[in-house]
């Protein structure tokens, strides 16, 4: 159950970004799937990123994966270079989804670059290569906070 944190994913964005194409590893080799065809789900994350986002993140993807509707493919892709730490992710956080690795950090650069003002860990929505929505987090006592930034968004005020 996601009790720490609160979860916004109706934010769209204003720009259409195209997603990058970057090389990544795939561990569950018998999964396929076209990052520009179709619509998915990505976190994007570190080993270093906040444990408690992670476990609640994780919990509710691997629920939207387990649905009967696969519409929407959940993609995990992690940012490191050692595969140890991607089969530790794995098993710590129970993943039921594919898990991409990413030896060369160019997710994390592309959206460090972004306009997209996206915070860690990333979690957006693509629809054939392109960024359409991203996730926006906070702890439940930042509910008014998170009110105010999506007024913002919604109309510019």
């Amino acid at each position: 159950m996601l009790t720490y944190f609160l979860l916004i994913f109706a934010i769209n964005c204003k720009n259409k970004i195209d997603f990058p194409q970057i090389p990544l590893k795939n561990i569950n080799e018998n999964e396929g799937f076209n990052l520009y065809n179709g619509e998915y789900i990505l976190l994007i994350f570190s080993p270093s990123d906040c444990s408690i986002c992670m476990d609640d993140i994780t919990t509710m993807l691997n629920r939207i994966n387990n649905k009967k509707n696969k519409n929407i493919k959940i993609i995990g892709i992690i940012n490191t270079k050692f595969d140890q730490a991607l089969i530790k992710i794995k098993d710590s956080y129970d993943i039921n989804f594919i898990l991409l690795q990413d030896t060369t950090f160019a997710t994390k650069n592309f959206f460090s670059k972004s306009s997209l003002n996206i915070q860690k860990p990333i979690l957006v929505q693509l629809l054939n290569g392109t960024i359409i929505r991203k996730g926006i987090f906070g702890a439940p006592k930042d509910q008014n906070k998170i009110k105010q930034i999506l007024e913002y968004l919604q109309n510019g005020n």
